[in-house]
């Protein structure tokens, strides 16, 4: 009888082997790899915003507002997205990730065959990033540990203040593009002007006080005399086209215009150009030309 039962009861104990845990997480726990993917972080958000500074610079010199003010925007949403990678959304690595591998590939590849070191570097570059966003057990570690520790009003707290911030971005972009409009009118109405005095008036005094140093190659009279005597009298004017360039360069914004205009002359159908430029609120004559 008791034979039966010890024999029974051996039949129903199971020997379970304990699991078997890496030596570096019984010493450290998660806290190592939390380091690491919290110092990745901070190293790859440092040279993503690096990059977009350099690219804010760049676009600033080159004197296109139009792309300045498109690559702030970028920079503003890259922050974003940093920090919500900072907080551990995987969502935000998971937009900036693939952006970095393409864009990486397609650096390399095209360093590769335009022979271009710096641009095959700068594709190995951004395929580091992509690897630290994307892959790197470490950087997960640590968006796990930080979505257990960040509170909600301090994420709205912070969105909050880049919402002001490309509330602030927008206002200065719509007020500076209404302003390009008013210079705009401005240089047009001063077009139509400087044609009127010029070809229908042949007022020398006008365009001797409104002509830039860049076009006295000849005295106003000289010019006068010119149009009579090459061109005659006018005919009929067409409608007056107008286009203009908008350009930052240090301390002040550059703003020229082409004024064109089909014009029948006495001596023959001609197209006026007019090249006119904005110096310290005042609107200037550059050069003046007419061509078949």
């Amino acid at each position: 009888m008791l034979g039966d039962l010890s024999r029974r009861w051996r039949r129903i104990v199971n020997v379970t082997t304990p699991e078997t845990t890496p030596l570096w997480k019984e010493v450290l726990g998660d806290a190592e790899p939390r380091r690491r993917g919290r110092e990745a972080v901070i190293l790859v958000s440092i040279v993503i915003l690096l990059g977009e500074a350099l690219m804010i610079i760049g676009k600033l010199m080159s004197g296109d507002l139009r792309d300045f003010f498109l690559q702030v925007v970028i920079a503003w949403s890259v922050g974003l997205l940093l920090y919500f990678v900072w907080i551990g959304q995987s969502w935000a690595r998971w937009i900036l990730a693939p952006v970095f591998c393409i864009d990486g590939s397609w650096d390399i590849v095209w360093g590769i065959i335009g022979s271009d070191g710096l641009r095959v570097l700068l594709g190995i570059g951004e395929l580091i990033v992509f690897t630290y966003l994307a892959i790197s057990p470490s950087v997960y570690v640590f968006a796990r540990h930080q979505r257990e520790r960040i509170q909600r009003w301090e994420v709205l707290a912070i969105s909050g203040v880049f919402l002001l911030v490309l509330l602030s971005v927008g206002s200065g972009i719509f007020a500076f593009f209404m302003y390009q409009d008013r210079l705009k009118a401005e240089g047009s109405a001063f077009a139509r002007m400087a044609f009127h005095r010029v070809f229908e008036n042949r007022d020398p005094y006008y365009l001797a006080e409104h002509s830039s140093p860049r076009r006295r190659y000849s005295s106003p009279q000289n010019f006068i005399n010119r149009v009579n005597s090459e061109l005659g009298e006018i005919q009929n004017v067409g409608p007056l086209g107008i286009s203009f360039r908008t350009k930052f360069v240090p301390y002040r914004l550059e703003v020229r215009g082409t004024a064109k205009v089909r014009v029948v002359f006495q001596a023959a159908p001609m197209w006026v150009t007019i090249d006119i430029s904005r110096k310290e609120a005042d609107w200037e004559i550059d050069h003046i030309s007419w061509d078949y």
